[in-house]
């Protein structure tokens, strides 16, 4: 089994944008169209970096500049995705009640994730989990 490739490519509709692939016509898709529409963000120089991937873009509003997704995200692994973010909110030092309250909206998409066609129930739970974070930031970022 091979992995999963970030690259680079222009579909005619959408400059040269974000794309990854796992090695089949299906699952080669864009993943974000950083300049919308037909303008290109141009991404370059990959490096994965702990979860992460590091790539500079150029979205024609900020110029070039760097950009960071989480490697599961950007590879399209839902499970590893949320499982890296519980992990990274269970680091953050909470209170243990909004800890918990945010782990149990992750424990409950990730399980979503298991059922056949969970993946909107899997959507809404981290959806819940956002308005939380919303809800106890001091000030949205």
């Amino acid at each position: 089994m091979y992995g999963v490739l970030l690259f680079q490519a222009d579909d005619g509709a959408h400059g040269v944008e974000l794309w990854r692939s796992d090695w089949t016509e299906k699952g080669t898709v864009l993943v974000q169209d950083i300049a919308p529409g037909p303008r290109s963000s141009s991404p370059s120089g990959f490096i994965a970096f702990g979860n992460r991937i590091i790539f500079t873009a150029d979205d024609r509003i900020n110029g070039r500049e760097p950009w960071i997704g989480r490697g599961a995200i950007l590879t399209n692994q839902p499970e590893r995705a949320i499982r890296d973010l519980r992990d990274e909110v269970k680091a953050l030092g909470l209170t243990k009640g909004i800890e918990r309250s945010l782990t149990a909206k992750l424990d409950v998409a990730t399980e979503a994730l298991t059922r056949q066609d969970g993946d909107s129930a899997a959507i809404v739970a981290l959806e819940d989990f956002m308005k939380e974070v919303n809800a106890q930031s001091p000030k949205r970022i």
